[in-house]
């Protein structure tokens, strides 16, 4: 798996250590199965699919199973401060409006 810092290149490193030390629980849990579903409530089901072609309406409509995979994958991404680089592309289509 494809793995990205979370942080641009261009941003700068923190000037002291972070002290790993210190746990803020609503910041460092896990994320919930109520929070994905929460999340997945407020996601717009008509939304055109990415370059992956999985539109937000079959994610809507996971099995729980899957929503508990997809939950884990998004919590272990969290913890290790990466994410897969294929998810920041994105297609993007501009649709002229008529008459301007």
């Amino acid at each position: 798996m494809d793995q990205t810092r979370v942080c641009p290149s261009w941003v700068a490193p923190p000037s002291s250590p972070i002290d790993n030390n210190i746990r803020i629980p609503y910041l460092d849990d896990d994320f919930s199965l109520d929070e994905l579903n929460l999340t997945l409530r407020n996601l717009n089901a008509n939304s055109a699919p990415g370059p992956d072609q999985i539109d937000n309406n079959m994610i809507i409509h996971l099995p729980l199973n899957w929503k508990q995979i997809l939950l884990d994958n998004i919590n272990n991404c969290y913890k290790a401060h990466t994410y897969q680089r294929e998810w920041t592309e994105s297609n993007i289509k501009l649709i002229p409006k008529p008459n301007k």
